[in-house]
């Protein structure tokens, strides 16, 4: 009896499991279901770690998500020719952009962008352009690393490292003289000392400089002036003199660009040399031929979603020509049909206006005051030269970070007014996410729940498979009480075959009371034919 009430205080909850298993002395059936028992104090906790509440970020559709890309840089609308006319003059109030006289002026947008990259570091790409992103976080379509892609200006610095013989003397013999920039239209002089890639970017450059300049880089500061680690044995040695040349060139700049938490941020991961090739296109606006200068074919190039390149090009026609614009141009001699938004050029109009006004910009020198002045100290005739100079430390680091603010400004420049090859304003869509709260399954916790849960299922399916198989046919009486009162005392019996349905029919057929007889405390029940019986007594003895 003992064993049955531990087997029935097993299946009623773990301590009485516990309590099963330290009476056992054999591995059975009874104590892997013990065990089961026991480790389902578990389950509670390992599935409480498995839900966990995260932020997470959600798409929202109906959100606006862009950035603005520079695909070509027009000057002016091509065939308008009389800009005073009245006729012109309405339809040229609604023009995107102004770049003042068209060919020989450039707009004052692009002027100022020159003369802050020259002095503003680094450019801050954030305020230059609008983004919008309705919710403060943004992500765009990214395609080889790349989000997006514009047309506009890149620079490169070379060391003037001279061929033999040939020397440059653009100061003059001026003792104050301490820098010079000048403007050249053409570097034949220095290709044979110039890299080869140099040497190809010279042929579409936009304006090629020189800078020749005093540098106390290698020098040091101290109260008795400026130590240095030689003595200068002539005017401009070596040691203590920084020759470079610059060239701007139009190029391709592919970019990653994300807003988070409100902040635009966006890296240049590679720039691409616009190539020379025909004039390509047709006049937005509908006012005759485009001249494109330079145009480049940009890849990837992303379209509808999907990337594509040279190779794979030419199939977009086929399968979105009615979705898409397209112009016809060739890639390694084949003719295609190219979509626009793979194209990228800059307006040669444009090109020549900015390269007069550069020309005027980095052109100038800095020498020490008069000398009569005490202090002594350096002034450019031209302001923003200073930024070159560094202070007396220019170094061939230091112009490079320059000149390439200098081309990132003027293309973000670009970018504020830039559109596509129809006029309209050209930028990259994205997706603006919002950050909510939502639930997460860490489902390696559940692997420990789902195991009791296997093994409580294949439990199950023994005992009933024993249960089909055995000939004696004991009837599964479960946690039921009833057929300990009808066998054990006398009220009735089961038979073999009947279930616990039918003994759950008998006992709604009989009642039963707890009474005390002067003996003791006892079940009696009646029967439905009016039958006294007394099913248990507990007694007062001790």
């Amino acid at each position: 009896m003992s064993n049955l009430a531990r087997f029935d205080g097993a299946s009623r909850g773990p301590w009485g499991s516990l309590l099963l298993l330290f009476n056992m002395n054999q591995i059975s059936l009874a104590a892997i279901g013990c065990v089961v028992m026991i480790f389902s104090l578990a389950i509670g906790p390992f599935t409480q770690q498995a839900i966990k509440t995260t932020v997470c970020e959600k798409h929202m559709i109906s959100a606006d998500s862009s950035i603005p890309v520079a695909r070509i840089v027009h000057d002016v609308p091509p065939g308008v020719q009389n800009w005073t006319s009245s006729s012109n003059a309405s339809y040229i109030s609604q023009l995107p952009r102004q770049y003042g006289v068209p060919g020989t002026e450039i707009d004052f947008e692009t002027k100022a962008a020159v003369l802050s990259g020259l002095t503003v570091r680094p450019v801050d790409n954030s305020s230059a352009f609008a983004v919008h992103c309705s919710t403060g976080n943004c992500t765009f379509p990214v395609s080889g690393g790349i989000t997006h892609s514009s047309s506009g200006v890149c620079s490169r610095v070379h060391p003037l490292n001279l061929p033999d013989g040939l020397t440059i003397d653009h100061m003059g013999y001026n003792a104050t003289l301490m820098m010079s920039v000048l403007a050249d239209y053409s570097l034949d002089w220095a290709r044979p000392a110039a890299e080869p890639f140099f040497s190809s970017l010279l042929s579409i450059s936009t304006l090629n400089f020189t800078v020749l300049a005093y540098t106390g880089n290698n020098c040091s500061l101290s109260f008795g002036g400026k130590n240095c680690s030689k003595a200068a044995v002539n005017l401009w040695p070596r040691d203590y003199a920084v020759g470079v040349s610059c060239i701007l060139f139009p190029c391709v700049k592919n970019y990653f660009g994300e807003v988070r938490n409100g902040v635009f941020k966006e890296n240049i991961v590679s720039e691409l040399p616009s190539l020379t090739g025909p004039p390509i296109g047709k006049a937005p606006w509908g006012f005759g031929g485009a001249f494109i200068d330079h145009p480049q074919f940009n890849t990837p190039c992303m379209i509808d979603g999907q990337s594509f390149t040279a190779n794979n090009i030419s199939t977009v026609w086929n399968t979105a020509r009615t979705r898409h614009s397209f112009i016809e141009t060739q890639i390694e001699g084949e003719s295609i049909m190219m979509p626009s938004e793979c194209i990228y050029g800059i307006s040669a109009n444009y090109l020549t206006a900015l390269r007069s006004f550069l020309r005027s910009v980095f052109h100038g020198s800095c020498a020490y005051g008069a000398a009569t002045q005490v202090p002594t100290f350096v002034t450019c005739d031209q302001w923003w030269l200073g930024s070159l100079y560094n202070r007396g430390n220019a170094t061939l680091l230091s112009i490079n970070e320059t000149m390439n603010n200098v081309a990132n400004s003027i293309t973000n420049a670009m970018r504020a007014g830039g559109m596509n090859m129809d006029a309209t304003q050209a930028n990259v869509t994205g997706t603006a996410v919002q950050t909510t709260v939502c639930t997460r399954f860490d489902w390696p916790w559940l692997a420990f729940p789902t195991m009791l849960l296997i093994i409580t299922l294949l439990l199950l399916l023994v005992m009933a498979t024993k249960t089909l198989l055995d000939d004696a046919q004991i009837p599964i009486w479960k946690s039921s009480i009833l057929p300990l009162l009808f066998v054990g005392n006398g009220i009735g019996a089961i038979n073999s075959s009947e279930d616990l349905d039918d003994v759950h029919k008998e006992a709604n057929m009989t009642t039963m009371s707890l009474k005390f007889d002067g003996h003791g405390w006892a079940f009696v029940g009646e029967s439905h034919g009016g039958r006294l019986d007394t099913v248990d007594r507990q007694t007062n003895e001790e």
